[in-house]
């Protein structure tokens, strides 16, 4: 239940005198985090009117200016993290571009959207789904249809678990994806939606890139496909680095450019 009962407030409020009543709390702490908010809050004019017109939402908020500003975070933030020689492209040598899509819930709208992006770049392109549970059939037709690929573009839409796990693909999917590695060691990326972690059981490909932003727990913005297809065309080039850390091999910072 989202909705704050006021046996709930009064019991939070409480817990904070008593935090401050033990010392666990100084009342000098309470005071800056109370001042912080009524700043914030004048700042926006709340004191003088907290009610928002419902009708000027459109004209507001995700206009054109803030989805341009957004598109340009997510080319300066869009991180390389291996590039086995392969960025930047040379698109005269590839002709058959074939794009596998992993996706951790079986309803999830973001690999159809991207799918749509790759393909209006790229017109001839084709994509594959995998979901949970994919049967046999689907792998081998995947793995018929990669082996007569000039390159192969990977996108990954597994997200983290947050406090659980870093959302690693299942076994069958790895072992699957390495082997794909194998048979095109020279043409796979992989582009991984919202979570950097995948690099560590998948350094095998070719380049592999990721891009951020999360939408609630999940890692799976797609502004980051234009960013990834303008990397591709070679419109824009890697500059993001990494704001955690990975592995020894992949700390903080890290990040190609070229």
């Amino acid at each position: 239940d989202a909705v704050l009962k006021p046996a709930d407030v009064g019991a939070a409020i409480k817990g904070l005198v008593n935090a401050v009543e033990s010392g666990e709390i100084s009342s000098e702490q309470i005071d800056a985090s109370v001042q912080k908010i009524l700043y914030w809050k004048a700042r926006l004019n709340l004191h003088r009117n907290r009610f928002v017109d419902e009708r000027r939402i459109p004209a507001a908020v995700g206009i054109l200016e803030h989805k341009a500003l957004a598109q340009k975070i997510a080319d300066s933030s869009l991180t390389l993290l291996k590039n086995d020689g392969f960025f930047p492209v040379d698109f005269g040598k590839v002709k058959n571009i074939v794009h596998i899509s992993f996706q951790k819930k079986d309803v999830d709208n973001a690999p159809a959207v991207v799918a749509g992006k790759l393909v209006s770049a790229f017109p001839g392109l084709t994509t594959h789904y995998i979901r949970p549970y994919s049967a046999d059939e689907v792998f081998d037709k995947i793995l018929q249809s990669a082996k007569k690929a000039d390159l192969i573009i990977v996108s990954l839409f597994y997200q983290r678990l947050v406090y659980k796990d870093n959302g690693p693909l299942p076994e069958k999917e790895q072992r699957f994806l390495r082997r794909i590695m194998r048979l095109k060691s020279a043409s796979t990326v992989i582009m991984s939606y919202g979570n950097p972690y995948h690099v560590q059981t998948l350094d095998g490909a070719t380049a592999f890139a990721v891009g951020y932003g999360e939408g609630g727990f999940y890692g799976n913005q797609t502004i980051y496909a234009d960013s990834f297809i303008k990397l591709l065309k070679g419109e824009i080039s890697p500059q993001g680095h990494l704001p955690i850390y990975v592995s020894d091999k992949y700390p903080v910072g890290s990040g190609i450019m070229y």
